[in-house]
């Protein structure tokens, strides 16, 4: 099954095939529209093949965009490594990754791209801020979960839209945008935000 990395030379041939069948498909028709069964007779192997390989087409969707998260995971890897997270740069890297594979992103209808631009942003950023915490040792807030889902959150929505709207803002501003509101985010997370405001001292 995908996603295995002890995978036998055939069976990685295999998924390759299928996953350029679906890329051929995508460049004639909207992915809404392509079956498995279709995947299969372009790729010339079983259904059963298909099956082995990949539990169901949203699975194979997803595979696609796999390398996407490649450079995105080797910068936060790096960061980790230098023991600081710089959130604008990783953001930076996700998109400019991300736009290299426009025509893909192109092809998929609203539901879809919700499907892929989850599976390829909530996981960095997640790492991101674990890593986050771990180094500024902060102390756990009862609402910092709810905190990081926000940021998380905020990462998706800029991502999709930018993306539903043909990726027309340049990849820094997008990647700026965001760090800055998660920078916003992870003030009021900590309760500094507050303290600056005096909101704790307004009468009830």
């Amino acid at each position: 099954m995908y996603g295995n990395s002890n995978q036998d030379p055939r069976v990685r041939r295999t998924e390759r095939l299928l996953q350029v069948t679906l890329q051929t498909l995508l460049t004639e028709k909207r992915y809404d529209q392509i079956t498995v069964s279709e995947i299969v007779k372009r790729a010339e192997v079983a259904r059963t093949t298909f099956y082995a390989h990949f539990e169901s087409k949203e699975q194979l969707l997803i595979s696609l965009y796999e390398e996407i998260k490649v450079a995105p995971q080797a910068e936060l890897d790096a960061q980790i490594s230098q023991g600081t997270i710089d959130l604008h740069k990783l953001a930076l890297v996700l998109f400019r990754s991300m736009k290299t594979a426009a025509p893909l992103f192109q092809a998929l209808k609203d539901s879809n791209l919700e499907l892929v631009v989850s599976a390829i942003t909530r996981g960095l950023i997640r790492r991101a801020i674990i890593q986050i915490h771990e180094f500024e040792d902060v102390s756990e807030w009862e609402l910092q979960s709810y905190i990081d889902d926000v940021i998380a959150g905020v990462l998706f929505s800029l991502t999709h839209r930018w993306v539903q709207e043909g990726m027309m803002i340049s990849t820094e501003t997008i990647a700026k945008l965001f760090a800055e509101y998660a920078l916003l985010t992870r003030k009021i997370g900590l309760g500094r935000f507050l303290d600056d405001l005096n909101i704790n001292n307004v009468p009830k």
